[in-house]
């Protein structure tokens, strides 16, 4: 009979923990420009290609979806 895989416990976050009107400190914001880095790469390699005009198509749905996601919706009008 299999083990009972072992469970670690994560206690739960102070409230102070996150404060939303808190300045960004150095950490934070080295996540945030790495996170920017890939999304950007992400999307140079895609942009790159782009050899159609439905590939054009698709990735201008995809990002303006993503720029205006309530605009993606279609309204009953």
């Amino acid at each position: 009979m299999a083990k009972a895989p072992k469970v670690i416990r994560i206690p739960k976050m102070p409230a102070a923990a996150f404060n939303k009107n808190r300045p960004v400190s150095e950490l934070l914001w080295n996540q945030v420009e790495h996170l920017a880095a890939v999304v950007k790469k992400d999307i140079d390699d895609e942009r790159r290609s782009i050899r159609t005009e439905g590939q054009a198509s698709l990735f201008i749905k995809k990002y303006t979806a993503l720029l205006h996601p309530r605009g993606s919706k279609r309204s009953g009008k």
